[in-house]
């Protein structure tokens, strides 16, 4: 069953990839190859860009909320789509590639020591990546579905993202036809990169979390019986070895999304900030927005709540090995815990510029500044 969750997790990761970066169109020209991965970045742009000029220019006044509101979440989710294209698709790629790819060979060893610890935490933690990826980006999408629905109606049915491309006129057959698909477009291919984005980043912390807790699991075969003490020197250098391991990927997956956690969250508070402006007044329906807002606020909670995730099982590591009877090993593997115990203080994490450790306490303080910032212009701008 195990080998069928870890299957199916590794589908999604090949399917991210080939598909946004249009990897399953191959030209006999390596140049085409190359521009193709400009594709998703020239709709990021036209998207931001029109967006942009919808608010400044196109609107007559700023008297309708859902239009003012949900014309500044495209500027930002624009900005954060093209932003997770560049960093991962393209810069990033191959780096996250080979940290999956690090855990597949873990996984299928069969001759290591903790091959049978690890076999059991994959399988849960593969069995709840399968079922966050499908819930959120199921859920995610049906919420986007309705909202674009909202949004045509809102807009007299021509235009799904509220503005019209400036460079069309209003009298031409082509205005309707090109507004509508290409807007819907660039809707959906938006909304998707970012879902699955975060999908990819909870699939590498749920592999670096199960490593960490078959680790920890390891550690307690110090206290098993003489015969497992006088073997303690080949188990302490599999801990060394196998965290030595576990902190390089860990250092590579932080690198990779240091960028993408700094922009991600710092768009969604700026979007989830103009969405609760709209709640401020009673005399619009709330349902499109409540929905809107569940988006953010899961968007959000996903990139916070597995960021503590693998914050708390890696802190566990040194007070598990602290816990065992070290005391009673020889005086050469106590000295060896000692130098042990120093390297593993460090507990494997995720953080960025501006809001230090991803955890729980983030999506908190994202939340409750958000709150403020919306109240405050309320009682500027009402």
């Amino acid at each position: 069953m195990s080998r069928r969750y870890h299957g199916e997790i590794k589908r999604i990761v090949s399917f991210y990839f080939n598909f946004w970066r249009l990897d399953f169109i191959k030209f006999n020209w390596k140049w085409l190859n190359l521009l193709k991965l400009v594709t998703y970045p020239i709709f990021a742009l036209t998207g931001l860009f029109c967006s942009t000029w919808h608010v400044f220019y196109q609107m007559d006044d700023y008297s309708d909320l859902i239009d003012l509101s949900f014309s500044i979440v495209y500027v930002f989710a624009m900005y954060q789509a093209g932003v997770i294209y560049l960093t991962i698709n393209i810069l990033n790629k191959n780096k996250i590639q080979n940290i999956l790819e690090h855990f597949d060979r873990l996984y299928n060893t069969q001759s290591d020591m903790m091959s049978n610890m690890r076999e059991k935490y994959y399988e849960k933690n593969t069995k709840d990546a399968l079922f966050f990826a499908r819930f959120f980006l199921g859920s995610i999408t049906i919420f986007g579905v309705i909202i674009v629905i909202f949004d045509m109606h809102h807009s007299k049915f021509h235009m799904p993202m509220l503005y019209y491309f400036p460079w069309i006129p209003q009298d031409s057959f082509l205005f309707y036809p090109c507004n509508i698909i290409m807007q819907v477009v660039f809707y959906f291919t938006t909304l998707e990169i970012m879902t699955w984005s975060d999908t990819i980043i909870m699939i590498v912390i749920m592999y670096c979390d199960a490593e960490t807790r078959t680790l920890n699991e390891f550690i307690s075969e110090l206290d098993r019986g003489n015969n497992v003490r006088k073997g303690a020197q080949r188990i302490l250098r599999t801990i060394y070895k196998n965290h030595l391991s576990l902190s390089e990927q860990a250092k590579q997956f932080t690198e990779c999304v240091w960028h993408i956690y700094f922009h991600k969250l710092l768009s969604m508070t700026l979007y989830l900030c103009s969405i609760l402006f709209i709640f401020q007044s009673l005399d619009t329906s709330l349902i499109v927005p409540v929905l809107a807002f569940l988006i953010t606020i899961g968007q959000i909670f996903i990139l916070c709540y597995f960021g503590q995730i693998i914050r708390d099982s890696s802190e566990i590591t040194p007070d598990t090995l602290y816990m065992t009877k070290w005391y009673e090993l020889n005086t050469k593997d106590q000295k060896k815990i000692l130098m042990l115990l120093t390297k593993i203080q460090n507990s494997v994490k995720v953080e960025t510029f501006g809001f230090g450790e991803i955890s729980i306490y983030t999506f908190v303080q994202i939340f409750k500044a958000s709150v403020s910032y919306a109240t405050i212009l309320y009682t500027v701008f009402m």
